[in-house]
């Protein structure tokens, strides 16, 4: 899933931004939040000021505390509050005003891994215990390169 948010001054449509992780700060710590706003231009957004939450296939809305409160669609909200495509977000009366240009509703894909990602505690488990050998872990790793040299040593080259 993901959110596309972009900001709004006057008529016109500045920044736009997409966030795919569920949860996207927004406030004026460029450290804490996913979408910061400078100080001397909004002095009335808080640090940590609002909070856009994906749970269970819908996106919501938070206000995080803030002094001037976070208002959705002119509205201002108390507790979480669903928000969709098309809504505006403002932060405070005076604040910064943010359009909610898109929200994609489909899961982000599973990721795939090449044929050669191992899970080595399961390798060593499976693989090791299988040919009936009790092997001290050091020794347990697999090697995706054929020539390295354990592989290829002899019975009384090997130390265990």
């Amino acid at each position: 899933m993901s959110i596309v948010l972009t900001e709004i001054r006057g008529e016109q449509k500045l920044a736009r931004r997409e966030f795919k992780q569920a949860t996207v700060k927004i406030g004026r710590d460029p450290v804490r939040n996913n979408l910061a706003f400078e100080r001397t231009r909004w002095p009335m957004v808080s640090r940590l000021h609002a909070e856009i939450r994906s749970e269970g296939g819908h996106w919501y809305l938070t206000d995080a505390g803030s002094r001037h409160g976070t208002l959705l669609n002119g509205q201002p909200i108390s507790a979480a509050t669903e928000i969709q495509s098309g809504a505006i977000i403002q932060l405070g009366r005076n604040g910064p005003i943010i359009s909610v240009e898109l929200i994609d509703d489909a899961p982000a894909p599973a990721p795939t891994f090449s044929g050669t990602f191992v899970d080595d505690e399961a390798a060593r488990h499976r693989v090791f215990r299988s040919q009936g050998r009790n092997i001290r872990p050091y020794h347990a790793n697999l090697q995706t390169r054929p020539q390295h040299p354990l592989l290829h040593r002899s019975r009384s080259q090997r130390r265990f």
